[in-house]
């Protein structure tokens, strides 16, 4: 009581003892409950919640889990309710459902059984499905969350965050040395030096295990690497043991024959030599006389440290490899722990193609075709859905692909054959849809005919899967000059919408296409 009487005066706050609940660690539940009773309040009991996270529990049970899962299924269900796009479920994926694990996997490691859930409940959300069936999941879940410039759509991996968002605290034990949290963690585990070397111990939390394992994780060699040591005392800095000459590579590992005759197998750098007149002089001890056998490792072995000298006015710190500021950002990690999916050339489509400024809904679509990923009937059939017929419904005479469908049907064609002219340059288009997408804007010459260019084939491309649509759907007529009209006002559209500096008229634009694209 003269404990809490005291904080009151000295903090201006009073304590409202029947909002409050009293725990103690190592003390009886009798004496908890006597002491609670004193005070007016109730006893703590564990589990409890302190500051959104669940203290007393086994993170690894899903059942910790079940609130973000729950928060997951609420806002899914109102969602639900409304007609949302798909570039509309993307945005709130990433922007809502991916930030709602946000706090716990900061500090817990997500079990696999909730990660799959996870994403089985934003799959299914991205795809359209509702309590009266489930949809097609067109695309991979790993290329969905690929980056854009890479062929995915930039949904969170929620794997690759997780173990980004954990390994963020290697790099703050190393640099809060100072900070309460840091001294506990190291005076219980050994810091981030205990991240790396420590052994494994029963009395070890549940956090602290996981958070080693996930470090230490083979999958994460490659990123520990980035840690780059700039040397500076090295009083810190074990001269062996650290990767501080090169990224990534430790002295022991490159020079395994010296590092077991060495006698100063712990040392720091700093303890490896002295400095004298001339400057920093290194000072190796080894446990025996070298072999001639011996002696041209140790002379690359020289030649690797000699130019190395530490300073006694720096101090020693890390830089992040990924980021060329060399900050460390959860961001960065994530991005370098994404593996890419595909190859350079695939990849440029991609990246031209998030770069141009038309509705997002229409972006989607184009990725979709890009992928080859659109309902038509071949992909139908591939995926044992039952329809009518499998021929295309403008031509009625082939079986409907893509390429059949956008730039190989005998309908279709004139549209294109049409826009080569405007733009004199006539051409054999390319049947697959990413390399047809690549063809048109790659020889387009000028920036502005580029991206006008660029434009007109999403115009294009959209025009005809609507039509398509409305043929199957509403029975309507196939009508070559209704399709280069909805094409030529949709991308002028576009641009008048999203271009701040495209003023051209409408009339203009339509009587006179040659000329709008130079």
């Amino acid at each position: 009581m003269p404990i809490l009487r005291s904080f009151e005066i000295v903090s201006g706050l009073r304590i409202s003892y029947a909002k409050s609940q009293l725990g103690a660690i190592g003390q009886s539940d009798q004496w908890i409950r006597s002491a609670a009773d004193l005070l007016n309040c109730g006893p703590l009991q564990l589990p409890f919640c302190y500051l959104g996270l669940p203290i007393g529990v086994n993170p690894r049970r899903k059942m910790v889990w079940e609130p973000i899962i729950n928060k997951f299924e609420a806002r899914l269900n109102k969602w639900r309710q409304r007609s949302i796009s798909m570039a509309g479920r993307i945005t709130l994926i990433n922007v809502v459902l991916t930030a709602l694990p946000l706090f716990y996997m900061s500090f817990f490691r997500t079990p696999s059984a909730v990660i799959n859930k996870l994403i089985s409940i934003q799959r299914r959300f991205l795809w359209g499905d509702n309590q009266e069936g489930r949809k097609i999941a067109w695309v991979a879940w790993s290329q969905v969350c690929a980056a854009k410039e890479r062929g995915g759509l930039g949904v969170k991996d929620i794997t690759a965050f997780n173990k980004a968002l954990l390994i963020k605290w290697k790099w703050m034990m190393f640099h809060y040395l100072d900070q309460l949290w840091n001294r506990i963690l190291t005076s219980k585990y050994g810091g981030w030096r205990g991240l790396e070397e420590g052994s494994t111990r029963k009395h070890f939390s549940c956090w602290w295990s996981d958070l080693r394992s996930t470090i230490n994780h083979s999958s994460m060699a490659d990123v520990s690497s980035q840690f780059i040591w700039k040397l500076g005392r090295g009083d810190q800095i074990l001269f062996w043991e650290d990767s501080w000459v090169e990224r990534g590579i430790r002295l022991k590992d490159k020079f395994p024959e010296l590092y077991h005759l060495s006698s100063q197998k712990f040392h720091t750098v700093a303890t490896m030599g002295t400095f004298c007149e001339s400057g920093w002089e290194w000072s190796f001890s080894w446990r025996r006389n070298l072999f001639d056998s011996e002696m041209g490792r140790a002379y690359e072995f020289i030649d690797q440290t000699a130019a190395i000298r530490p300073s006694t006015a720096l101090k020693h710190s890390w830089l992040w490899g990924a980021d060329s500021k060399g900050i460390f950002s959860t961001n960065s990690a994530y991005l370098y722990i994404k593996a890419d999916h595909l190859n350079e050339d695939q990849c440029l489509g991609f990246q031209h193609l998030w770069n141009i400024k038309i509705p997002p809904r229409a972006l989607v679509f184009a990725w979709r075709l890009l992928w080859d990923r659109l309902p038509t009937k071949d992909n139908l059939l591939r995926r044992n859905v039952t329809i009518d017929n499998d021929l295309c419904p403008f031509c009625q005479n082939k079986t409907e692909s893509a390429s059949h469908l956008f730039f190989l049907c005998p309908k279709v064609m004139p549209l294109w054959w049409e826009f080569s002219s405007w733009v004199k340059e006539p051409r054999v288009l390319h049947w697959r849809p990413l390399d047809n997408f690549i063809q048109h804007f790659s020889t387009a010459g000028l920036k502005d005919t580029n991206r006008k260019w660029k434009i007109w084939w999403i115009a294009a491309t959209t025009s005809i899967w609507n039509l398509r649509n409305d043929i199957i759907f509403n029975n309507k007529p196939f009508v070559i000059s209704k399709l280069v009209d909805n094409t030529i006002f949709l991308s002028w559209s576009w641009m008048r919408g999203w271009e701040k500096d495209f003023h051209v008229p409408f009339h203009q634009w339509s009587s006179a296409m040659a000329v709008a694209f130079k």
